[in-house]
């Protein structure tokens, strides 16, 4: 999926304490990215795939791609 790589960054911001809330880059998805509102953002839409998922999909990735694809921890 084209949004899992910036799902993965969304998620480094949460851990380097940038953004607080997952509801932040939410909105921010909404209204800077133009992520569709009734998705209701994009770490509302990733936890609706399942971050199992996203991981697996990403760590595959990675070691056919390079670092781009590299999970968060």
């Amino acid at each position: 999926m084209i949004f899992f790589p910036v799902v993965n960054e969304a998620c480094r911001v949460l851990d380097e304490g940038i953004a607080v809330k997952s509801a932040d880059l939410d909105i921010s998805a909404v209204m800077g990215m133009g992520f569709p509102p009734y998705r209701g953002g994009i770490i509302f839409w990733a936890d609706s795939l399942g971050s199992k998922y996203i991981y697996s999909r990403l760590a595959e990735w990675s070691k056919l791609y390079g670092e781009f694809f590299k999970p968060s921890a």
